[in-house]
């Protein structure tokens, strides 16, 4: 049978015809998707990028926004589980002696990521934190019930920032103060395989609301870190034994905001 008589037929041209209708929908149905996808993020306002308010269509860096509908369907149980999926950062999988976790953003170090907390930089000096209390940055932060959104921008701000800002910068916006009181309180627990690592315990706990209607609210958090030590000594090296002693770590920060 020649080619001619194949094309012919007309249960062939039917074949030819559906398989051509197919190959042409498939780009539509992907360029479809894709505008669904970016209507997310091009509907958000955001602040990190330049230091006032615009949209994200028209900030000057590369910016991923979890907002509070994302935060609260997933229920990431930390800030590390919210960042794990953002492109271009990376999260170490070992906390510090108070709890926090090294972020890093397009390879840079974890140094040279900026952490804020509406606009306020977390992050202490090098020299100031030492041993393992380098990551004080991501250890006092706010309860996902309390953030409103979490602006990452990837590349350097340090025009803006200053030189801890050279990998990017992780924004934690919290929200205002709403017309009525919620709180929330979260305990966790971490107990070791081995005995000889200390077990971790923490409680974290949220308030706020309005203390005159429309005029001036109260936000309240605070948070209990405990890490028991661990008995692993180093021969003829102290300087290496880190985590033989408790550490504890309380922080409460009350703010009025109006």
């Amino acid at each position: 049978m020649n080619r001619g008589s194949l094309l012919s037929s007309p249960s062939n041209r039917l074949r030819i015809s559906m398989l051509a209708l197919v190959a042409g929908l498939s780009p539509w149905t992907a360029m479809a998707q894709a505008p669904e996808e970016a209507e997310d993020q091009s509907n958000a306002i955001v602040v990190t990028a330049a230091g006032y308010a615009q949209d994200i269509v028209e900030a000057p860096a590369s910016i991923t926004v979890l907002g509070r509908e994302e935060l609260q369907e997933k229920r990431f149980g930390s800030l590390a589980e919210a960042l794990q999926d953002v492109q271009g950062v990376d999260v170490g999988g070992e906390a510090g002696k108070t709890g926090g976790l090294n972020i890093s953003i397009r390879g840079m170090p974890s140094d040279y990521t900026l952490v804020l907390i509406d606009g306020r930089r977390q992050n202490a000096p090098g020299g100031v934190t030492p041993n393992g209390f380098g990551e004080t940055s991501t250890s006092f932060l706010p309860p996902f019930s309390a953030i409103e959104q979490i602006e990452v921008v990837r590349g350097p701000m340090s025009t803006l920032y200053g030189s801890d800002a050279m990998g990017g910068v992780v924004n934690i916006i919290t929200r205002k103060v709403g017309d009525r009181w919620v709180g929330t309180a979260t305990a966790e627990s971490t107990i070791q395989g081995d005995d000889r690592f200390g077990n971790i315990q923490s409680i974290n706990g949220f308030a706020q609301g309005p203390v005159i209607d429309n005029l001036v609210g109260l936000t309240l958090r605070g948070s209990v870190f405990h890490r028991e030590g661990s008995d692993i000594p180093i021969p003829g090296d102290p300087a290496l034994t880190l985590g033989r002693n408790p550490v504890r770590s309380r922080t409460s920060t009350p703010m009025a905001v109006a």
